[in-house]
């Protein structure tokens, strides 16, 4: 029921991921304990064990949903190969508050895409409709959907909860049998109560009202929580270390009812009795060479960032049209932010020779004897301006209530602007900002998210037009912060211009509103074309037409 099985063996649970050498051995502690229980591995490969692809709103641009059971096979695959069997993702969340921090890992604003994509990587990381030897084990969250208020509250009521419930449900119809609750609570599902993992009204309409029979894992919770965590009805105790300050497992035993450990331990044995470990623990092989980085992986995660790469506008400058001997010039921090592609423990690699924007563009560039040089080039055609937020984890890189580009990225898109240079820029977008201060200033926008260590030679191929591009925006971008705010706000629902719990409602009349919450009510698709944003929930380029 607890992590930390690297120091106590009788845990159950890893958190890694861990190098292959002392994850082996992690995996060999528990075989000197009385039952011999082997425990599972998992972590925030949350886009990737080691190949690391998009992130799930990435692509939710592309909608590629038999790509997304590919790169759920993958890491399936790479997890296997050193004994990893879980991994704390994919998210259901269906994200309808453009200042939510971890927007940027749900599937995008339209609950159907949101599904479709969930059925699609869980299946590919268990490698099938239920689990089975050959499985990781998925963890789907943020139990009950952040998505509509973030991890202070969750604001849904009895109509909008159908519309944040439709990823869930998918989910489990692929057969997901591990859930974790987020940190919030619902205003809805438990009223001034605690959040979800504490709460026992909230994990109760999981199993009743949803039918979930499966294992729930809370998210990382201090000490002082377990006890209630698991008398709420958790069965594993995220990030919980049986050596912590003041814990004994006797003190455990006393405030929780032998039933409910038994209950959440026969879930716990028969998920691990379906994943094989008893049979093979160890991985397969466990002393390498190991299969990490493989050209197929490589071009699944390139695939996919080309078809979540969207081009927002373009006044004829894309693709390059240059001749040998001409120069671009570049700028922008992300240019050479490598990391800004992904997010906790699915890393960039350029050790495996992994590229960021820069010396992708420059590869690219070569091969047609175009020039790039950095910062200034002697009479360069054109600026190629990398800019956007690096990457975060829970809270934004930037201030949480200023979802805009900072001045200094501001300035060098002007700055090239005024020389009268054509500008492209290429923005790292991994929430909903406001573009429209610089919106009329670049020729040219090309959105790539947070998208995967491959991002970067999928846009260089993508700015000299050796695809077309096909990624669309996966939620509204605001017209103004007065969509979103009202004027000096904050992060609460007082201040708040949007609805927290609805999509597509950006600039939407009182009336919008309530037709957008009619069609949920009645289970009916929802249109996307509500609201007055600057850009629409689906906008993108699907040709190298002027637009």
């Amino acid at each position: 029921m607890f992590y930390n099985v690297q120091t106590y063996p009788l845990s159950g649970w890893h958190f890694g991921p861990a190098q292959p050498a002392d994850l082996d051995i992690v995996l060999k502690s528990t075989a000197a304990t009385r039952l011999g229980i082997p425990p599972v591995s998992a972590g925030d490969t949350t886009a990737g064990y080691q190949t690391t692809y998009p992130l799930q709103s990435t692509l939710s641009a592309g909608k590629d949903y038999p790509l997304d059971y590919k790169l759920g096979d993958m890491q399936r695959k790479e997890e296997l190969e050193v004994g990893a069997r879980g991994t704390l993702s994919p998210l259901a969340e269906v994200g309808t508050k453009v200042l939510y921090p971890r927007i940027q890992e749900g599937g995008g604003e339209n609950a159907d895409v949101a599904a479709a994509q969930l059925r699609a990587l869980v299946a590919g990381l268990q490698g099938g409709p239920e689990l089975n030897p050959g499985s990781v084990l998925a963890t789907v969250k943020h139990w009950p959907g952040e998505g509509a208020g973030g991890e202070a509250g969750i604001v849904y009521d009895a109509t909008t909860i159908k519309y944040h419930m439709i990823p869930f449900r998918a989910a489990m119809e692929a057969g997901a049998v591990n859930i974790m609750p987020g940190y919030a609570g619902s205003s809805y599902l438990d009223p001034g109560g605690p959040g979800a993992g504490d709460s026992a009204k909230i994990l109760t309409y999981l199993r009743q009202n949803l039918g979930y029979t499966g294992l729930i894992t809370t998210d990382w919770l201090p000490s002082g929580a377990w006890v209630n965590a698991a008398n709420a009805g958790s069965d594993v105790m995220g990030g919980a270390d049986p050596g912590a300050a003041g814990f004994t497992m006797a003190g455990f035993e006393q405030q929780v009812p032998l039933a409910r450990i038994n209950d959440a331990v026969t879930r716990i044995l028969k998920l691990k009795f379906e994943l094989g470990i008893f049979d093979h623990p160890y991985g397969d092989p466990v002393n390498g060479p190991y299969r990490f980085h493989q050209p197929s992986y490589t071009q699944l995660a390139n695939q996919a960032a080309r078809e979540s790469d969207t081009v927002l506008k373009n006044n004829g400058v894309l693709p390059l049209k240059l001749n040998s001997g001409d120069n671009i010039v570049v700028a922008g921090d992300r240019a050479t932010d490598g990391a800004a592609c992904c997010i906790w423990s699915s890393y960039f690699h350029p050790d495996y020779g992994s590229l960021d924007q820069l010396d992708a563009l420059k590869a690219r560039a070569a091969q047609n004897g175009v020039n790039v040089a950095q910062g200034t080039a002697a009479n360069p055609k054109v600026a190629v301006v990398y800019v956007g937020e690096p990457s975060y984890t829970h809270a934004t890189a930037w201030p949480d209530t200023q979802p805009y580009l900072p001045a200094d990225q501001l300035a060098l898109i002007q700055n090239y602007r005024n020389q009268g240079l054509k500008v492209v820029v290429v923005l790292t977008l991994p929430r909903p900002i406001v573009i429209s201060d610089w919106n009329t200033l670049a020729d040219a926008i090309v959105v790539t998210y947070r998208g995967g260590e491959e991002v970067g030679p999928a846009t260089a191929s993508l700015l000299f037009g050796d695809y077309t591009p096909r990624g669309k925006l996966p939620w509204q971008l605001p017209r103004s912060l007065d969509q979103v705010l009202k004027p000096g706000g904050g992060d609460n629902q007082a201040d708040a211009n949007e609805a927290w719990d609805l999509p597509y409602d950006l600039g939407a009349t009182a009336a919008e509103r309530a037709d957008i919450r009619a069609k949920i009510d009645a289970g009916q698709t929802v249109p996307t074309t509500y609201g007055n944003p600057l850009y629409a929930y689906g906008a993108g380029l699907t040709s190298w037409a002027t637009g």
